[in-house]
């Protein structure tokens, strides 16, 4: 995936793949995570940075990707699961 951050007040970009579990809550993501990544590239805000997360999926059938920001605005562009 790509993203960027659009101004340059400190700020970061969380992204984790979860498992199947059915969440009702932020509070509980971190214990659904199998992989995550903390990102805060705010060199260019017009440009997009590459950016991958490698995990393992185990025995799960269905994962979520979740996508947190705090701080500063956040997009994400062109998501690809390989």
């Amino acid at each position: 995936f790509f993203y960027t951050m659009k101004d340059d007040s400190p700020g970061t970009l969380t992204v984790a793949v979860l498992d199947d579990s059915e969440l009702t809550d932020l509070s509980q993501v971190a214990a659904a995570t199998i992989a995550s990544t903390t990102l805060n590239d705010q060199s260019d805000p017009n440009a997009y940075v590459m950016e991958s997360i490698s995990f393992n999926s185990g025995a799960n059938t269905v994962i979520a990707i979740y996508f947190g920001n705090e701080g500063v605005e956040c997009r994400i562009d062109d998501l690809a699961i390989n």
